[in-house]
């Protein structure tokens, strides 16, 4: 499908594999699994692997002149050739001085469209794109893309420093994770509630469940951003793909200091899965209630289509779904029609102090049940980063017992030595 989306006059046949892709993706994300309950929320990735594909599937059968990149008429055909021109003679100019003369530039130009080579490549990136960086699609959609704080104007002072930032983040990760494993329950491949703590108090109660929801989103930022560094760190050195820094910028932008849900959402969330929910139900029900309503049904075809997501990628932890996750993310188009409701009725926008407490009140608030729900299927219980490349267990926890020890902590932390 991909490959196909960009080729030109192919949209009968994507139209026609559609329906087999479809199927064939979720069948292969939900029809196999890790039976290890140690590697169950590999699972749950799978399963949100699975219905993002399928949501990509649909995207790129539906696009009647296949997937553009910006200035493309058609694919891989580019609107202005002058610009084309002017790339080759940018090329010319930065190879003077080495010995290759301009026509053996060109020459090489040519050998990297290689139809078989630029296929193969092509696929992939419009497989990958996320965001729709340097595509049509990301353009004229109010994309957010967060400020960058590395060097983007040199490659290697670039990679050095998104290496840098990754260790920074799989340590944080690592001990994040290892520390949410420590809760009893929760820790175990069997899983356990966040609101089995605290007994009658529900004051305790629920200060204990706010701790271990907050750790565990913590944990889903560093996890993101981890992921996403190493992913650069192997994408942006390889010749084939082309890539500059520019084209991987930050995932978030500081998520805790929104000021309004929209901005929450919008802006300071990761927008990767942004084009998949707009395909599984913005678009759609937008569409659907253009006559009516076409901004409630595009908002609430979004945050609905990001609870199915959610909802169905718990599928494929073999314990069944909870529509718990599926109302939380709905419930978000609820907020922000009421902050568009306050606009109108005030004149003023959300924010202030009052705006950031509005956020934490609906997405910490009110995503607790849904993240109970994962942890009752054991996601944070299994093997998140194997014992033996561990810093936590390592380092960290060996430096940590003592300490507990002669405060007379009774907890015992997992070391590398006897996981």
């Amino acid at each position: 499908m991909a490959y196909l989306a960009r080729r030109p006059g192919t949209w009968f046949w994507r139209l026609a594999i559609a329906p087999v892709a479809f199927v064939a993706t979720i069948r292969t994300a939900f029809g196999y699994q890790w039976t290890d309950p140690m590697f169950n929320a590999y699972n749950f990735g799978s399963g949100l692997a699975g219905v993002c594909g399928a949501a990509k599937v649909l995207e790129l059968a539906c696009y009647p002149n296949g997937l553009l990149k910006v200035g493309e008429r058609e694919p891989g055909v580019i609107e202005n050739p002058a610009i084309e021109l002017e790339q080759l003679n940018q090329e010319i100019h930065l190879r003077r001085g080495t010995g290759i003369s301009p026509s053996e530039v060109a020459q090489e130009r040519g050998s990297r469209r290689n139809p078989i080579a630029a296929g193969f490549l092509d696929a992939i990136e419009a497989l990958t794109t996320m965001r729709g960086i340097g595509w049509q699609f990301g353009t004229g959609t109010d994309i957010y893309v967060p400020p960058e704080t590395r060097d983007t104007t040199n490659k290697a002072r670039f990679w050095r420093q998104t290496f840098a930032s990754f260790l920074v983040y799989f340590v944080l990760f690592d001990v994040v994770t290892s520390a949410i494993q420590l809760v009893p329950g929760i820790g175990t491949p069997d899983g356990g509630s966040i609101f089995a703590f605290g007994g009658d108090n529900l004051l305790k109660k629920y200060a204990i469940s706010v701790a271990i929801e907050f750790s565990t989103g913590v944990a889903f930022i560093l996890g993101f951003e981890m992921v996403y560094r190493l992913v650069t760190l192997i994408i942006l050195p390889i010749p084939a793909f082309k890539q500059e820094p520019s084209f991987w910028p930050p995932l978030f932008d500081k998520p805790w200091a929104s000021v309004s849900l929209h901005e929450f959402w919008s802006k300071r969330w990761h927008q990767l899965l942004r084009q998949t929910f707009l395909v599984m139900g913005g678009y759609p029900l937008a569409f659907a209630l253009s006559l009516v309503a076409m901004l409630l049904g595009f908002l609430l075809g979004t945050f609905t289509a990001s609870g199915l997501f959610h909802y169905w990628a718990l599928y494929g932890m073999g314990r069944g779904t909870d529509v718990q996750c599926l109302i939380f993310f709905a419930a978000q188009a609820v907020g922000v029609m009421l902050e568009r409701v306050w606009k109108a009725v005030t004149g003023r926008r959300v924010g202030g102090w009052l705006g950031r407490a509005w956020v934490w009140i609906w997405v910490v608030g009110g995503i607790q049940w849904c993240i109970n729900a994962w942890h009752e299927r054991g996601f944070a219980g299994g093997m998140l980063v194997p014992p033996i490349v561990s810093p936590a267990r390592f380092v960290v926890f060996p430096l940590v017992q003592p300490v507990f020890d002669a405060l007379g902590v009774p907890v015992t932390l997992p070391l590398a030595l006897n996981a």
